[in-house]
């Protein structure tokens, strides 16, 4: 058996020997006894809702066109980290678009698209979804709309 080293205490630092942050906005993080400035980074704004799900299954898949009970067009979520995108988190709801199962899973799973042209068709979809929900005024009034959207 070996000997552990003894845990040492923390040090105890009094507010006259914090440095002062240089700009407004940043904050102190006390690293190894010694006090880093750092500036803090907004969180994404995520949103949740339902409607959406259900706006999405009323519309035809918008890649390839199918529609009906039998398509199983649902929303796809965006895989891009800009859009909210995390190792074990969806993108916010306002990014996603109306796929039908087969586009859906070839999308997130499949090989025969490469990933910049996966982008390019989800990207399109979503335009897609997003201007057919405002035409046929089904997008909520309370949910925001994508940035592209409102320019």
């Amino acid at each position: 058996m070996f000997k552990r080293a003894p845990i040492r205490p923390a040090k105890a630092w009094t507010a006259d020997e914090l440095p002062t942050p240089r700009t407004p906005g940043q904050v102190l993080r006390i690293d190894d006894g010694k006090a880093r400035a750092c500036v803090p980074v907004p969180k994404f704004a995520y949103v949740r809702d339902e409607r959406l799900r259900e706006i999405c299954r009323l519309m035809n898949c918008q890649h390839c066109g199918r529609g009906g009970p039998d398509a199983g067009v649902t929303w796809a979520h965006s895989n891009q980290s800009a859009h909210g995108k995390g190792k074990s988190e969806k993108a916010s709801d306002i990014y996603v678009a109306a796929l039908c199962w087969r586009c859906h899973v070839e999308l997130d799973q499949g090989k025969a698209w490469g990933q910049e042209l996966k982008v390019k068709l989800w990207t399109l979809a979503h335009e897609k979804t997003v201007r057919q929900a405002m035409r046929d005024r089904t997008w909520p009034a309370d949910i925001p709309l994508p940035a592209w959207a409102t320019a």
